[in-house]
């Protein structure tokens, strides 16, 4: 809507709840911690009345009209005095425009750069079907290069040369009675995982991440021991391990400088799972954020007829 409308857009912190994180509190806890608007790109298109054809609006680099702000920042915008705040008035130039913090506009005969950055549409549900944002979300550095170490690790122990990702929700999944604890168990038992693996035609000997919030190591042990697969989560690698290091620890205890970033790890480990063929994603349940094999874990205890269809 911002971006329709000709605004820059000023993002304030996601919706992070400490819930999800271990009851910890999280350093990272911006947008631009898991998004790069510096490398993430889009392209709004405009969709004439007529709907035949599209016109690109405006489009460019996320970082030249998206940026985080902080809870003082936003305190100052809303109810601080604008009078700091200047505005760009009158034409760009192309030098002007291939700056960064400028977006590269398409040229419209007879309307002024000002004009369009204000400009103001008829309705929001004319804007639904008029304006079209294509983007491409690219994550930072410290997301992207914390994958390739795994990627290697997993294919230089993969005996058959293929790999996997496994996502494994447990937690209070197995605990809380609205998330059918008892099916969630066996769904996220090794035997279970095995079966949907073998499924959908994984080799044996191939080299599986699991994606979990498990933190008994053991529990995963019979796909090793009993079905000749290779196994690792966030604990055999130093760099992510770090990330969550701190998260089991009691609150009661002194002052650590461990970490707690299980949303941080979360965000990893999803970029990682992008690494291998659809095919050998395989999720607990059905996620609309990454696409993944429709055999997923508790495929086999939802549906009509069967205990927990409501999930």
């Amino acid at each position: 809507e911002g971006l329709s409308l000709g605004r820059a857009v000023l993002l304030r912190r996601p919706s992070l709840t400490i819930s999800h994180n271990f009851y910890k509190q999280f350093r990272y806890n911006m947008w631009g911690d898991f998004i790069s608007f510096n490398r993430s790109q889009f392209t709004l298109q405009h969709t004439p009345l007529d709907r035949k054809t599209r016109k690109k609006f405006c489009g460019g680099f996320m970082a030249s009209c998206v940026s985080d702000v902080s809870e003082r920042q936003l305190r100052e915008l809303l109810h601080g005095s604008h009078s700091f705040i200047s505005y760009h008035n009158g034409s760009v130039s192309p030098e002007m425009n291939a700056r960064p913090g400028l977006l590269v506009r398409a040229s419209e005969p007879g309307v002024r750069d000002n004009v369009k950055l204000v400009r103001k549409l008829p309705s929001f549900p004319e804007l639904l079907y008029r304006y079209n944002l294509r983007y491409n979300m690219v994550v930072p550095p410290h997301i992207k290069q914390a994958i390739p170490p795994i990627v290697k690790w997993l294919h230089e122990h993969s005996s058959s040369g293929v790999i996997a990702i496994v996502h494994v929700r447990r937690g209070d999944k197995i605990t809380n009675k609205k998330y059918c604890p008892k099916e969630m168990r066996i769904a996220t038992s090794s035997d279970h995982i095995a079966k949907v693996l073998k499924h959908i035609g994984l080799p044996n000997g191939s080299a599986i991440y699991v994606m979990t919030d498990e933190t008994n190591f053991n529990h995963f042990r019979p796909l090793i021991d009993i079905y000749n697969y290779t196994v690792a989560t966030n604990a055999h690698f130093s760099h992510l391990h770090r990330l969550v290091a701190g998260c089991q620890e009691s609150n009661m205890k002194h002052r650590t400088t461990s970490l707690c970033e299980n949303y941080l790890l979360f965000a990893i480990e999803k970029e990682l799972m992008l690494t291998v063929p659809q095919d050998f994603r395989i999720v607990t349940l059905p996620r609309h954020d990454v696409q993944h094999n429709k055999h997923y874990l508790m495929k086999d205890f939802l549906g009509r007829g069967k205990p927990c269809s409501s999930l």
